[in-house]
C-alpha cells in the first residue's frame, strides 16, 4: 500500500530556465517490533530499570505497555514510556515483577513484544575483612561473609595486591574467610575479597602487616 507523486521545479530568467523533477513515495506499514522476542530481563532491587521496545510503521503507530495483561496503560508515577518505545521504572521492587507488553498500534493494525523482569537481592559482603597484624609463623584470617539473592549463583574471589591469589597447601578459602597459616614476610600486602553475580557484585579490601 502507498501513493506517490511527481513534483516539479521550474526555475526561469532572462538567460533561460532549469527544470527539476522528485519523485515521492509514501509507504503504508503496519506495525512492526524491531528488538528479540520475550526477553528476560534480571534487576537489582531499587535500581532505575529500562524495559526496551524498539517499533517502526507508517504512519507511526501509537505504543503503549502494560503490565501482566492488566490496566489501561502505564505511564505517569513511578514508569515513563519514551518516544523510541522504552519504559523506564524508577525504582524497581519486589512488586514490579512480572510480564509487561508492550503494544503499538496504528489504523493499519497491532503489534506487540513480551518482557519478563525479575527483581533481585543485591549482591553484598555482610562481614568484611578488618586490617590486622600478624607475628611471623602465626595464623592470620580475614572474614568476607555474604548474601546474594538465592536464585543467583555467586562467586567469590581473593586477591592480593590486586593480583589472583593462589590456593594451595598453605592458603584455605572456605565460604566466609581466608586463612593464611604459617604467616611469612611474602604475605605482607593488601587482600581484597571480591563477589560477584551475573548481574552484581561487590568487594572489601584489608591490609595485613606481619611483625617480627
Amino acid at each position: 500500500m502507498g501513493s506517490s507523486a511527481v513534483y516539479q521545479c521550474n526555475a526561469s530568467n532572462q538567460h533561460g530556465y532549469l527544470l527539476a523533477n522528485a519523485f515521492v513515495s509514501v509507504l503504508d506499514m503496519t506495525p512492526r517490533m524491531l528488538g528479540p522476542k520475550n526477553q528476560l530481563i534480571k534487576v537489582i532491587e531499587n535500581n532505575r530499570t529500562f524495559l526496551d521496545c524498539p517499533f517502526f510503521g507508517s504512519p507511526l503507530p501509537e505504543l503503549r505497555w502494560f503490565k501482566n495483561g492488566q490496566g489501561s496503560g502505564l505511564d505517569g508515577g513511578q514508569y515513563r514510556v519514551y518516544i523510541n518505545g522504552t519504559l523506564e521504572i524508577k525504582r524497581a521492587r519486589a512488586e514490579d515483577e512480572g510480564t509487561y507488553t508492550c503494544v503499538a498500534n496504528s489504523i493499519l493494525g497491532t503489534a506487540e513484544n513480551q518482557v519478563r523482569l525479575e527483581v533481585k537481592e543485591p549482591t553484598g559482603i555482610v562481614r568484611a575483612p578488618e586490617h590486622q597484624s600478624a607475628i611471623r609463623g602465626s595464623t592470620a584470617r580475614f572474614d568476607c561473609k555474604v548474601k546474594s539473592d538465592p536464585s543467583l549463583p555467586i562467586t567469590v574471589t581473593w586477591t592480593k595486591d590486586d593480583k589472583p591469589l593462589h590456593l594451595g597447601w598453605r592458603l584455605r578459602k572456605d565460604e566466609e574467610s581466608l586463612t593464611i597459616p604459617n604467616v611469612n614476610e611474602g604475605d605482607e600486602g593488601t587482600y581484597t575479597c571480591t563477589v560477584k553475580s551475573e548481574i552484581d557484585q561487590d568487594s572489601a579490601s584489608a591490609r595485613l602487616t606481619v611483625l617480627g
